[in-house]
């Protein structure tokens, strides 16, 4: 047979069963005191009792509750592009088929940059440089004072014709230097091997360049107004003669006041400005 355990008035059974813990109340005992006592009280007592039996059992369930598998987010690999270096070279022969991929302006100016440095160092017979082996005369010091690319033409795949407009000075030894009139030359470059380069000596060209035509001065006397703006226009530049204002006529018939407008050297230089209301 089973044992029954003996409890005392103030003795608890705890028994576990499937996880889950449960208090035995010793009802006999406490009837037995209710018998000799107020039964209402133990009444309340026992009330309490099983109160907090089922409350301790409630937390246990809730604390024993199988725990909540973490699974890892799945790892995304992520991809690192390295970024890639190109360099673009000038082939050693261009072609033309090489020339139809490029900008033909920006062939030009490749050319006319040659041709303006190829001129600055023939006016200054410069033998050492792009005309090595050029034999120049020596009996007068040259200067270029400029050399500008005027028009370019391209005469073949890989050739181009420059007009440069170049200013030249020249003196003999301890002397004053001399301004010549504007020249003009034409130099063929080409660029087939990947260089620009002159083909050939420089050739005599004629400059598209054409002289002023002077304004004819009119007797008419340019009012307050126009002297006042000729010489805040002028001021920039420097004063403005006050007895050289007058007014003037161009060609296409426009009238302009002409002055005299004296710089910081005191200089004084002919200017024109528009007349105002003309």
């Amino acid at each position: 047979m089973p044992s029954t355990k003996q409890f005392r008035p103030d003795a608890r059974h705890i028994a576990d069963e499937d996880g889950e813990t449960f208090e035995s109340i010793p009802w006999e005992a406490l009837d037995r005191l209710g018998r000799s006592g107020d039964h209402r009280r133990w009444y309340v007592i026992a009330g309490v009792i099983v109160a907090v039996a089922v409350a301790f059992s409630a937390i246990r369930s809730l604390g024993t509750a199988d725990p909540v598998e973490i699974v890892d987010a799945p790892t995304v690999p992520v991809s690192v592009t390295t970024p890639v270096t190109t360099t673009s070279t000038i082939p050693e022969v261009i072609t033309e088929a090489d020339l139809m991929a490029v900008d033909i302006h920006m062939l030009e100016r490749a050319a006319a940059g040659l041709a303006e440095a190829a001129a600055v160092e023939y006016f200054s017979a410069e033998s050492g440089g792009i005309w090595t082996g050029v034999e120049f005369d020596p009996s007068r010091s040259t200067f270029v004072e400029s050399a500008t690319a005027v028009t370019v033409t391209q005469v073949a795949a890989t050739r181009f014709e420059v007009i440069v407009a170049v200013s030249v000075l020249d003196a003999v030894d301890g002397e004053p230097f001399v301004r010549r009139p504007l020249r003009g030359v034409s130099i063929v470059v080409d660029a087939s091997d990947g260089t620009f380069r002159p083909v050939d000596l420089p050739t005599p060209a004629t400059l598209p360049f054409g002289s002023l035509v002077p304004a004819t001065a009119t007797s008419e006397i340019a009012d307050p107004a126009a002297i006042e703006t000729a010489m805040a226009l002028a001021a920039p530049f420097g004063t403005v003669v006050g007895d050289s204002v007058v007014v003037a006529t161009l060609a296409s018939g426009e009238q302009r006041v002409a002055v005299k407008v004296v710089d910081e050297a005191g200089i004084a230089w002919p200017m024109s400005f528009p007349l105002a209301g003309s």
